[in-house]
């Protein structure tokens, strides 16, 4: 290949290179951006040439991978292919049980020996991605990892340290004798290669990626968490033989969580040895999910995963433990059949300990003799939830579990959010704890929590978005939306001849509108006014009545509540006669168009004149010889729309009335002095005073 410094144009994306790589790594230009790349071997030679690609790539061709792990965490990269002569058959690769992993490496043997008479296949492999089912969560660990990330993990006990790095990244299997073998001079190359890699390893630690030392892949699980991949090891011989398992016939075993007893059985055909070694195979349990209990008196915990199975492959009953932190979760128990469920019963934090951990307490669940290993999933005392939320005049209230305790209040945060207003914290105002009676159902709670929060007075009619927060805000609730109203405390009772309304409450702002919806006779006679946040007043139209309805529009949210006008008074009635007359009838608040008068609740006006919201007469009518009794006081009814006054002050005081002054005319004898007699008249005169006089009429 020639060595000019840049063969290939900056628009290439794909490049398969020959199996042996050119010695100038400067074969690119630098604005190159490749997708697909086909080199033979990641060595020192290469490491320059893909350290400039390592932001493009998405597919990657590596035929030689050893006999160790090769695997990629990167959100550009959905694929990588692997070939090897020298087959690898006893590496597998599979998902592990971390959640961080978003796929797996599947090998797909198809491997066939120099000797086969159809002659040799490669093994090779690809990336899977998606085999999480939280396709969030997979992106979310995706983001939070560098680039790129390989681990070339190697077992080097076979290798003195001189060509330590250069098992890494290099071609170097079954060449042990080879490489013991070298001239000084390549030893000295191979010194220079190897303090090339050690920059290279120094440089991608720096950035996050994790390139482990082959000390510490002795057991390759040691890297499975920052991996995502896990490498099983069926047993290594010093000189590499490849074993191939055909597992088929045990799939049923694999579905159920537990320790898997294995013997694996090799004959050596070249050294007639036959070496076995038996280990137990955990299948792990993998913890999805969670729910939550209080701190101050425990409760059920509801714990769900995969292989999370009543019965073994037996059929038998499993045999199952559940430790949070340093607590025993006892008495486990399917929460269903078939639920992958299981509930335990969880105490309560001891009061005794001077470190209380109420969140991100580990969890280990054991099936079987297999315990879970490094789940992401973690168990958190008192996650708040919120199952009702409410407002009653100034207040709100929200109904769930686990919303704070009274003792800890300050510790309980409400937030509170709308379009002009992001995440306003405030310490509620009272939290109670109710008893529920005890249902069947283990899994339920038997307590209901009771926040109330006193609505700031500065606060708005509108849509806003609540949430709870425990522990300092470590633990946050659900979401719940509510739109909060005016408080109408107060309405002034207007006068009937019409009057200036006033409304008194909380949360008042503009804009603002005032209608009365089941009186459509009733009229704002001006514009609403916004005093405060507690007043609004508007004049109205003259009206009578109760249990007008009256709707409050703040700011696009409405609230209702009735008011009345003031009831009608009686501060005098005139008197009438035994026979009838005119009665004026004084006082307040009467309705020109809407008001009825009765006299003892039988008799009625034959005319009622209102005059105006303070006179009425009525003009009271017998039949034939009807009378009224003479002296009698009766009582006077207005009713003015549906608000009723009484008085008893309608008084009865002669025959002849009709007006305000009746004269009786009575003769009789008086004795003069004179011989003759004769007869004068004495009348006696009611007057307004209620004073009797008797005069002589000439």
């Amino acid at each position: 290949m020639p060595t000019a410094s840049r063969i290939f144009s900056s628009s290439i994306r794909k490049l398969k290179l020959p199996i042996l790589l050119t010695r100038n790594p400067n074969i690119l230009d630098e604005n190159t951006q490749l997708t697909t790349l086909n080199v033979n071997s990641v060595g020192p030679k290469e490491i320059d040439f893909i350290r400039s690609q390592l932001g493009s790539i998405t597919k990657l061709i590596v035929p030689n991978v050893l006999w160790g792990l090769v695997a990629s965490k990167s959100p550009s990269i959905k694929r990588i292919i692997f070939h090897n002569y020298n087959v690898n058959d006893h590496c597998a690769y599979s998902k592990t049980n971390s959640n961080r992993a978003t796929g797996y490496a599947h090998i797909k043997s198809k491997h066939r020996p120099f000797t086969s008479t159809l002659g040799t296949i490669k093994t090779y492999a690809k990336k899977i991605y998606d085999a999480s089912e939280n396709h969030i969560e997979n992106q979310t660990i995706e983001e939070t990892y560098p680039n790129l990330k390989f681990l070339y993990c190697h077992d080097s006990s076979y290798f003195n340290d001189r060509v330590f790095y250069k098992e890494y990244l290099f071609e170097f299997l079954n060449k042990n004798k080879e490489y013991r073998q070298q001239s000084h001079k390549e030893e000295q190359d191979m010194d220079k290669e190897q303090e090339k890699l050690k920059e290279f390893i120094n440089e991608m630690a720096a950035i996050g990626v994790p390139i482990y030392k082959s000390s510490e892949c002795k057991t390759i699980s040691d890297a499975v968490d920052k991996i995502g991949f896990t490498y099983r090891d069926s047993g290594l011989f010093t000189n590499h033989t490849g074993v191939v398992l055909d597992i088929s016939s045990l799939s049923n075993e694999f579905k159920y969580a537990g320790l898997k007893l294995l013997t694996l059985t090799i004959n050596d055909p070249h050294s007639n040895v036959s070496r076995s070694t038996t280990s137990n195979m955990p299948i792990e349990p993998i913890i999805t999910k969670t729910t939550t209990t209080s701190s101050d008196l425990g409760g059920p915990v509801t714990i769900s995963g995969d292989l999370f199975d009543s019965v073994n492959s037996f059929g038998f009953k499993t045999i199952k433990t559940i430790q949070i932190g340093s607590q025993s979760c006892l008495n486990v128990v399917d929460l269903s059949v078939y639920s992958n469920s299981f509930i335990c019963q969880l105490g309560p934090i001891s009061k005794m300990s001077n470190n209380q951990q109420f969140t991100n307490i580990p969890i280990l669940v054991t099936i079987e003799g297999a315990t879970s290993n490094n789940s992401t999933i973690l168990f958190n005392y008192d996650v708040p939830s919120i199952s009702n939320i409410y407002q009653n005049g100034s207040k709100i209230y929200f109904e769930g579990e686990l919303l704070g305790y009274s003792s800890q209040i300050s510790k309980t945060w409400i937030s509170v959010s709308n379009s002009t207003m992001i995440n306003n914290s405030f310490v509620p105002t009272q939290i109670d704890i109710e008893s529920l009676p005890l249902v069947s159902n283990r899994s339920s709670v038997n307590r209901k929590w009771i926040v109330q929060f006193r609505i700031p007075n500065n606060f708005k009619s509108g849509l806003f978005n609540f949430f709870i927060s425990n522990h300092n805000n470590q633990l946050i609730s659900n979401s719940v939306q509510l739109s909060i109203k005016a408080d109408i405390g107060e309405i002034s009772t207007p006068q009937t001849k019409g009057d200036t309304l006033t409304i008194f409450g909380a949360l008042f702002g503009n804009p603002i509108s005032i209608k009365f919806t089941n009186r459509p006779d009733i009229k704002n006679t001006s514009n609403p006014m916004l005093i405060d946040s507690s007043t609004i007043i508007v004049n109205i139209s003259p009206g009578s009545g109760q249990n007008i309805d009256l709707e409050l529009n703040v700011n696009g949210v409405i609230t209702s509540k009735s008011f009345r006008y003031h009831e009608p008074t009686i501060t005098s009635v005139t008197p009438i006669s035994r026979h009838g007359g005119v009665i004026t009838i004084s006082g307040s608040n009467y309705d020109v168009n809407n008001t009825s008068v009765f006299i003892f609740n039988t008799i009625g006006c034959n005319t009622t004149t209102i005059v105006n919201d303070t006179t009425i007469y009525c003009q009271v009518k017998l039949n034939g010889s009807d009378t009224l009794k003479f002296g009698e006081n009766l009582n006077v009814t207005i009713i003015v729309n549906t608000q009723i006054v009484i008085s008893s002050t309608l008084n009865i005081t002669s025959i002849t009335g009709g007006q305000e002054t009746n004269i009786l005319r009575i003769v009789l004898p008086i004795e003069r002095k004179k011989k003759k007699r004769s007869l004068q008249f004495l009348t006696f005169e009611k007057i307004k005073s209620s004073t009797t006089l008797l005069k002589p009429v000439q």
